[in-house]
Parts: structure tokens; sequence; C-alpha cells
């Protein structure tokens, strides 16, 4: 474009165009267009098919008589899948997911079909299939095996007589996208929705509270096996993070459950308490390879169930049960979210079993928050990662053990930790480029560095990608406050909090200056009063100093100075106080320090 824009454009159109007229002969109708995307229905595979082929020998000829480095070749993906059909036209689903990502393992010039269309048209038309394996596509929880096109195909149009599923039906299609490929690899995602981090420190992403809350009680073991007990855990954990991903739809945090969900607790209590709109519950019996899990929706208004249904599968397909429940959440709640969205936010990294049971056991390793459950969640992970290669997931807990080891004191080699830290999470998004977990590692260690801006990028994409994390609210609202931003801090807290949220005792008492610079000091000692209680280090001992100078209380500042240098003898004030970019938050901070004897 840069060397020659009007040769290019007319190059493009003309492809377009024998694209365009490949589909119409084969009795393809264009769905959708996105730049130089085509997307196409056929009324049967050897139609796509023989369309594909058509259209390659089109564009083939086009690029004969031009320079190798001016050439414009198009890549093509062939799939026979489920998709919904709206009233305008357009298609949504897995099936039309599954052809964009086949698109892109093609060759330029060449044609990919997946493993269930190809055997609609085996021996049927004279086109020859070599394998290319099996391969793990973006959003698709199970490996797909794709096919390379070769040898002839004919290039008249097939037989497409037969009847044609009309819209708001279920139809079966073979989808066909094209996309054009230039000499710097530029590539479209078809029907999937772009997510807007925000740059206004006035509105962070994710704070704005959903109308529909849900409380996801921990799922029973109803196996009688006390081993299992994590395996049912598993499945609470995923059923929320899975929700947390819409954002129409608040998931109240499971610790805040914890207490008052028990066999008393009704479902108006929790309305009350929480806001909850829906209740899920369940139960899951794991018998060999066979596992049964139960689900039950409350309306907690009226203390109704209005929807309960169990799910009777082989271990093998537990992926597929957390799917339906997923779904049949989403329904009930009246979340209006387009299928191709539902299908992302509910995706599993890994079908797996094995792998996935490594990964489970160690996440529970890791929140005992001990050296030693450090090391055995690690090994886990390893394990995890040793089994499945691709299990993105399994990165970023691994991740996580060594940003543990790091912020404990449990490791002489703290820089070596942050780096390993890193590298696993860019790992992680190699495999999964939408992982909101992995984002919120980057920010974590960008934040460690002082790297406050990166950390606010990376936060913020997290957030926007999982508007009900709680950990990564946290840490978001941590890096606005050094950014000097108290009040997207706060606000930021505040709905991780509503959502149930008990702030870790690492966050804790950065949010309670966040009060502090936001002139609310009395909410700033209720704060730490309230959560941080578990691990009291200097941070936490220079931040309770901080807010007694600002309430003009001295001799529980210097108190509280004392506890500090016991905590860390070689605290600096004027170190403490340059973690804030603002001048006049450094200059706020230091002079409360040295108001409690610190400076």
């Amino acid at each position: 474009m840069a060397d020659d824009e009007q040769g290019t454009l007319s190059g493009l159109k003309s492809r377009l165009d024998a694209l365009g007229e490949s589909i119409g002969k084969n009795s393809g109708r264009i769905c959708n267009t996105a730049g130089d995307a085509v997307l196409a229905e056929f009324p049967s595979v050897s139609a796509a098919v023989c369309c594909a082929v058509d259209a390659q020998r089109h564009i083939a000829r086009l690029n004969e008589n031009v320079p190798e480095d001016r050439r414009l070749a198009v890549r093509i993906g062939i799939n026979l899948g489920e998709v919904m059909v709206e009233d305008d036209g357009q298609v949504y689903g897995t099936g039309v997911n599954v052809a964009a990502r086949l698109q892109a393992l093609a060759e330029p010039g060449g044609i990919a079909i997946s493993g269930r269309a190809r055997e609609q048209v085996d021996g049927t038309i004279p086109v020859g299939f070599v394998s290319m394996g099996h391969h793990r596509v973006k959003n698709i929880p199970t490996p797909v095996h794709v096919f390379r096109i070769s040898a002839d195909a004919p290039t008249a149009a097939a037989d497409s007589s037969g009847p044609r599923r009309k819209v708001w039906a279920l139809v079966i299609t073979a989808a066909i996208v094209g996309l054009l490929v230039a000499a710097v690899g530029l590539a479209v995602s078809l029907h999937e929705w772009p997510v807007s981090l925000g740059t206004s420190r006035d509105s962070p992403a994710g704070v704005r509270l959903p109308q529909v809350r849900v409380a996801v009680l921990p799922f029973r073991n109803a196996s009688g096996d006390p081993e299992q007990d994590y395996f049912a855990d598993a499945i609470t954990e995923d059923l929320r993070g899975a929700l947390g991903r819409f954002s129409e739809i608040g998931v109240i945090a499971g610790e805040a459950l914890a207490g008052p969900a028990d066999a008393r607790t009704t479902p108006k209590d929790l309305r009350e308490q929480f806001g909850v709109t829906y209740l899920l519950t369940g139960s899951i019996r794991r018998d060999g390879e066979t596992v049964r899990v139960t689900g039950n929706l409350i309306d907690t208004e009226s203390g109704l169930q209005v929807w309960s249904r169990h799910y009777d599968r082989p271990v093998g397909e537990l992926f597929d049960v957390e799917d339906e429940i997923v779904r049949s959440v989403a329904g009930e709640a009246k979340v209006t979210l387009d299928r191709v969205e539902s299908e992302r936010a509910i995706g599993k990294a890994t079908p797996d079993l094995e792998a996935y049971d490594l990964f489970v056991r160690g996440r529970a390793y890791l929140a005992r928050d001990t050296r030693d459950d450090n090391i055995k969640a690690r090994e886990l992970f390893r394990r995890a990662i040793e089994r499945d290669p691709h299990y993105a997931l399994a990165y970023v807990g691994l991740a996580r053990t060594h940003y543990r080891e790091a912020t404990r004191g449990w490791s002489q080699f703290m820089s070596r930790n942050v780096s390993e830290t890193e590298e696993l999470a860019r790992r992680a998004l190699q495999l999964e480029p939408d992982m909101p977990e992995a984002y919120e590692m980057l920010g974590w260690v960008s934040l460690l560095r002082g790297e406050y801006q990166q950390s606010e990028v990376q936060l913020r994409k997290a957030v926007a990608l999982n508007p009900n994390s709680l950990g990564t609210l946290q840490a978001l609202g941590n890096t606005l406050t050094f950014l000097g931003d108290a009040e997207g801090a706060v606000r930021c807290m505040e709905k991780a909090v509503s959502l149930g949220a008990r702030p870790s005792s690492r966050a804790a008492p950065v949010l309670a200056l966040a009060y502090v610079l936001k002139n609310d000091p009395m909410k700033a000692i209720h704060f730490l009063e309230t959560y941080a209680t578990r691990r009291r280090d200097y941070f936490f001992y220079a931040a309770l100093a901080i807010v007694y100078a600002e309430l003009d209380n001295t001799n529980d500042a210097k108190a509280a100075a004392k506890q500090t240098l016991r905590a860390w003898p070689f605290f600096s004030a004027e170190d403490f106080a340059r973690q804030f970019r603002d001048p006049g938050d450094q200059r706020r901070i230091l002079d409360d320090l040295r108001k409690a004897g610190l400076g």
C-alpha cells in the first residue's frame, strides 16, 4: 500500500471479484465482509470445496504476470458446523470461528479444511487431502484435525439442489472464509467483538456495577471420597471464572460466601447482603470414568428454583458439561450476549483431563499461600505443562509461584523470579492471546518494577477481558494509587468489595493510602482494620503511620513507625514516598512519615 496504493487496491478488488464470482457460481451466499475478509455459506461441503478450488485457480492466473513481491494471495478455510442465522443474513457460531482459524493455517494460495468437513466429500469429488495434523485453535476447546486440499478438482459448479433452511433456524452449513495476505502478513479475526480498554482515568474499565449478580456456591462433592473435594472445588472456581467474563453479570467472590452461605442461609439473606439476583448451587459425583454434575438456579427474590438440570457424562467430556451449565445460567439471567462471545467466555484452555486435574490440584496448593505449598503447586503446574505444553493456564499458575516466591521473601534471587514470572506469562499469551490472567500477571510484574504506566495498560486489558476479576481490580487499584488517580483506585476497590472480595494483605495498605489521598483517613483506618489483618509487613505499618499522622494521632503514628522499623530496619521515608508519581502526593506522604518520626 505504501509503494503503490492504487495498484494494490486494484489488485485487491480483482481478487475479491474472482472470489465473489466463484461463490455465486457454486450457489454460495456471502454472509459478511470485513476489509479483505469474506465469509460465505454453501448448501453443501462439496460446493464450498469446488468454489475454493475454482477461486484459487482464478487468482493464480491473476498473479502469473505479477512480480513475486507484489502478488496478493488468498488463504481459504472450510468447515462444517452449526451456525445461527440472524434475520439480516449474518451468521455466527463456533462453525464460523473454526473456519476463520482454518484459513490462518492455510498456505497463501492454499485451502485448509476441517476433518469434519472432509468426511462429507471424501471420494465424491476428485481432490486430494493431506493431513496437517491436529491443531489447537483460539477459543475452540478441542483440537481440530486439519487437512490441506491438493491435486485437481472440478471447475464446474457442484450440484446445489435441495432445500435450504431460512433465517432464525439452526442450520448446518459449510463456511468458507477467504483472507487476503500481503507482504506484511495482514490478519483479520472475524466475528469477535472488539474489547475497548479505555484510557480515561475518570472511568476505569469495569467499575460500573452489573445489574445481574450471581452467587456460585461451592459445588458439593457427592462422591463420598474426600480425595475428590478438589475436583468439586475446581468446577466451582471455573464456573465463577467463566461467568465473570460476561460484563453484564457480577459474580460474588467465593471467599465472601464462605461464612454466610451455610445451611441456615436463605436466598433472600444473600440477596439482602450481597444484592444477589440468582444463586447457582450444585453437586458433582465422580465415579471412575463417569461424572454427574447437577446444577440448580434459584431466583433469590422469590426463592423459587427457575432452572435445574443434571449431566451424566464420561469424565473426558467434563468441559462440555461446564459449557452447558454456563450457557444455561447466562440464558436464565437474560444476558443479551451473542453466541460467539459466549463461546469465547466459556472456552477451555485444554481438553486433556489429566493436565486439567494436575492444574486444579496445583491451584489448591497455591491458595494455601505457604512456602512448602508453593513448591508443591509449582511441581504440579510443571507436570501439567509436560502433559500438555499448550495449556496456557498452567503457565500462568507456574508464573504465580515465581511471583509469590519473589514477593514473600522466599527467594534470594528476586530479580530472577520476576523475570521467570514475566517469561511464563508471555508464553501463556502466545498460546491464548486473550487470557486476562496472563495480563494480570504482567501488570503485577510491571507494578513490582515501578513501571506504573505499563502496569496500567496491562491491567486495563485484563479488566476489559474479565470485568469481574477480583485480583485484577485490586491490582489496577494499586497501580492507579501510585499513578496519582486515587479516585479511580477507590472505585476499582469498591467494585471488588461489592462483589464480596477481601482485599489481599498486599493490596489493602496501598488502597488505604488511596483513601488518604482522597482526604478520607477515617475510611482508610476502617479499611486497614477490616482487611489488612493477616500479613502485617513494613508497608502495612508505614501506611498505618501515615493514616494516624493524617488524623493528628501522634502517639499511634509513632507506635506504627516503631513497628515499621522493626519489620524493616532499613526503611527510608524518601524511597517510600518516591513510589508515588505525583509530586504533590510524594510531598504529602513524606510529610506524614516525618510527622510519625520516620523522616
